[in-house]
Formats: C-alpha cells, sequence, structure tokens
C-alpha cells in the first residue's frame, strides 16, 4: 500500500476544501511563486507547517506521517 508523502496530503486537503495555492500563499503572508515551489519541491517550510495544518484543518504529525 503506497502512502501519500506531505504535499499529496496537502493537495488532497486543498481540493477538499476548496483552497487554492494563492489563497495558502495570501495567508502564509508568502508570495505565490514561493508556494508553487513549496509544491515543485514536494517540501513545505518547517516555519510554515503548522500555519499550513491550520488552514487546511489538520495537524502537522498528519501532514508529516
Amino acid at each position: 500500500m503506497s502512502t501519500m508523502n506531505e504535499i499529496e496530503k496537502v493537495n488532497f486537503l486543498m481540493k477538499q476544501k476548496k483552497i487554492r495555492q494563492a489563497d495558502i500563499a495570501r495567508l502564509t503572508n508568502e508570495h505565490p511563486n514561493k508556494v508553487g515551489q513549496w509544491f515543485i519541491r514536494e517540501s513545505i517550510p518547517k516555519k510554515h507547517l503548522k500555519k499550513v495544518a491550520s488552514i487546511l484543518g489538520t495537524t502537522v504529525d498528519y501532514l508529516l506521517d
């Protein structure tokens, strides 16, 4: 059984909640291009994990597990 990585989980939750990368950028006070790079690199900077988890209604532990 394959497990989702951090970005796959974020994408799944974003789709469920109809949240766009632009929304994540605005709510984390980051430039949309920078947030786009998180998805390309498949890694959210540690300093933003808690905020992104909160935006998506989940926990950091879920995203990283």
